[in-house]
């Protein structure tokens, strides 16, 4: 699977968690439970992802998640 090309349907929960300084993230989840997270431009906004469904392009695979970049907000 090359995650250059994989779009994704996203059920985003709220604010993940985070270790590292960056910009704030939101997680979300696949169908499959696995995790995803999305940098966003403002903390501001993590409260008007809870619940809405999103295309996202993965960007990286990691061992318990992925991270992408959001396409669209549905």
């Amino acid at each position: 699977m090359c995650s250059s090309d994989l779009e994704v349907e996203v059920l985003f929960e709220g604010p993940a968690s985070r270790d590292t300084d960056g910009p704030p993230q939101v997680m979300g989840r696949l169908p499959e439970n696995v995790k995803v997270n999305v940098p966003i431009e403002h903390a501001d906004d993590l409260l008007r992802w809870k619940g809405r469904l999103g295309r996202v392009h993965i960007e990286r695979v990691h061992p318990h998640s992925l991270t992408g970049r959001l396409l669209a907000l549905t």
